[in-house]
């Protein structure tokens, strides 16, 4: 839903923006509906969040290391 939602903005907004929706996506699904999804949220969160929001769109790489951090906080 964040991606269906945001990807127009996507140019207009900062990537920042995106990451704490995700966070929230992630919180939400984790009290909704226990670890087990939540994990699931988050990981696919982080694919959804580089694939399209962080800088080479649509591509997988990562070229800021600051993201890696990033990615991490949100599989804890």
């Amino acid at each position: 839903v964040v991606t269906l939602l945001g990807a127009p903005a996507a140019g207009s907004l900062d990537p920042s923006v995106f990451r704490m929706l995700y966070i929230g996506a992630v919180v939400a699904a984790a009290y909704l509906y226990g670890r087990g999804p939540s994990v699931a949220i988050s990981l696919l969160s982080i694919g959804l969040h580089n694939f399209f929001f962080v800088p080479p769109l649509h591509t997988l790489q990562v070229q800021d290391p600051s993201y890696l951090l990033t990615f991490t906080g949100l599989v804890m």
